[in-house]
């Protein structure tokens, strides 16, 4: 299993390069980000704050562009680029499905954001989750928008299977952009757990989504991730925090890094964050960074 390790260090500081934007827009992002960083459920989320990779993310977003070679003539006709996401939590082992409902409709509204920017977007998980995940599709996003979002669904546990493996290969290899909304992330033993420490791997319910970020990678391709816990796949960019200030840190800190980490105090929260600051940024660059008149 091939998995990007975080190296041991101190990784609360981001980008505070603001070029280019107005200050007001600057600005209302920043509030945002103060918004969704509230620990309202007290479990130390605050720790995983990156300062800057709210906007940072949302300027990767706002401003994709395909790293596939196009083929078609004029340009202007070229190939969408393509975002992956990531998504699912499968922590009530003891039901079916097991699926948490954090980070779904956030999933949704950020693949509704991408359609409306005139990309492709494919969200991905586990067939354990399927049943919820096209609940909050029918719940979530407008007929139109719906029909253009690609919904994979891999095999988990002792199911995944060669076919599921080359599915995830060759999504990887069409992605211009990976985000993990609420994603399990997989520790330093390779299993995802739940907060409490409960392996999820081991009770059948995991897919190695993981496998996305890293093909990915070998490409150049960007990774935003969302999460709140400490355990969702992106967080190794503050994994020293995580098992400092976590009970079970150690145990189930995700050691996935992510290019840009979004924490937030609820995934959703962080998604449409994430949605919204996209929007400013569009906005302000469609002004040329100029303030309204």
């Amino acid at each position: 299993m091939n998995i990007n390790i975080a190296p041991r260090r101190e990784a609360s500081v981001g980008s505070d390069d603001t070029s280019g934007l107005n200050p007001t827009i600057a600005a209302s992002i920043e509030k945002i980000n103060d918004i969704i960083t509230t620990d309202f459920g007290g479990r130390g989320m605050t720790h995983f704050v990156v300062d800057g990779d709210l906007r940072n993310a949302a300027k990767v977003l706002a401003r994709l562009q395909t790293k596939q070679p196009s083929l078609l003539f004029p340009p202007a006709a070229s190939i969408k680029p393509h975002v992956i996401f990531i998504s699912g939590f499968p922590c009530c082992v003891n039901h079916y499905p097991p699926t948490e409902t954090d980070g779904i409709n956030g999933t949704f509204a950020l693949a509704s954001l991408a359609v409306l920017l005139g990309y492709r977007a494919t969200i991905c998980t586990e067939k354990c989750n399927e049943f919820v995940f096209r609940a909050a599709a029918s719940a979530s996003a407008k007929d139109s928008v719906l029909n253009t979002i690609d919904l994979v669904f891999v095999n988990e546990g002792v199911k995944y299977s060669t076919s599921d493996k080359e599915c995830i290969y060759h999504l990887a290899r069409s992605a211009d952009l990976v985000i993990a909304c609420e994603r399990a992330g997989p520790a330093v033993d390779g299993n995802c757990y739940t907060m409490r420490g409960i392996n999820m791997t081991e009770n059948g319910f995991i897919a190695p989504l993981h496998m996305i970020v890293d093909i990915a990678r070998e490409a150049g391709v960007k990774f935003v991730a969302i999460g709140d816990g400490g355990n969702e796949l992106g967080m190794g960019k503050v994994l020293d925090k995580i098992r400092k200030e976590i009970p079970n840190g150690e145990k189930i800190g995700s050691i996935v890094r992510a290019d840009y980490l979004i924490a937030a105090s609820v995934s959703n929260w962080g998604a449409w964050a994430l949605v919204a600051a996209t929007a400013l940024i569009r906005y302000n660059d469609r002004n040329d960074g100029k303030e309204d008149e």
